[in-house]
């Protein structure tokens, strides 16, 4: 296996892990780019809410053909879009490197909450003395499986040679309107940053980085 494939695996199995001790918001999505001379990898979380209107494994027609239409929808390939300066008095140009991965899927995650609350209970001994056990039993005793839904978007792109982006552009916000905000961990080299974007602030500038 390559060792710039390597790097890229390593470095996503971290992020996925970041990912799942996210506080899950709606209307916010979290993602990666890791960007090299030769290759970018981009991955995104967004709501499943804030696309499809649910949060579950389709349970209909309709709910299975309007994911159908969003996965669709996300897949086409100008969702994001490099960008690259030819020199002081040119135009900035788009770079049209080569896709070789473009998935989106919906991931469905069932959360467990009986254990924690039985730990919760198990600590009753240090209650105030008036506080009954009924006071402190949790609502989530009545429902100990909630259900988070996420749209995981994922691009693999390669450049040719010597390829200098100098910037990344994301058509994300007008594509999903109702996703406000994304938390971006940027990724060149031994370099990390992590940014904001918004439905204003959507391109990121690589100079600074590179």
């Amino acid at each position: 296996m390559k060792p710039v494939m390597i790097f890229f695996i390593i470095v996503m199995t971290t992020i996925t892990y970041a990912y799942e001790q996210h506080v899950h918001v709606h209307g916010s999505a979290q993602g990666s780019v890791i960007l090299n001379q030769t290759e970018a990898v981009i991955e995104l979380r967004i709501p499943a809410l804030s696309v499809l209107g649910f949060e579950h494994h389709p349970k209909s027609q309709q709910e299975r053909d309007h994911l159908h239409q969003a996965i669709q929808s996300l897949k086409h390939p100008d969702l994001f879009t490099f960008l690259q300066k030819k020199g002081w008095f040119k135009p900035v140009q788009s770079v049209v490197p080569t896709l070789l991965e473009n998935s989106v899927k919906l991931a469905v995650i069932e959360q467990d909450h009986h254990q924690d609350n039985h730990q919760a209970h198990d600590d009753h001994n240090d209650h105030a003395p008036h506080q009954s056990h009924a006071d402190y039993h949790s609502p989530q005793h009545d429902n100990h499986d909630v259900t988070h839904a996420e749209i995981v978007i994922k691009r693999h792109y390669r450049f040719e040679p010597n390829t200098v982006i100098d910037s990344l552009s994301t058509h994300l916000f007008s594509e999903i309107p109702h996703v406000y905000e994304l938390d971006l961990a940027l990724i060149i080299g031994e370099k990390q940053v992590m940014l904001e974007l918004n439905h204003e602030q959507h391109q990121i500038s690589l100079t600074n980085y590179q």
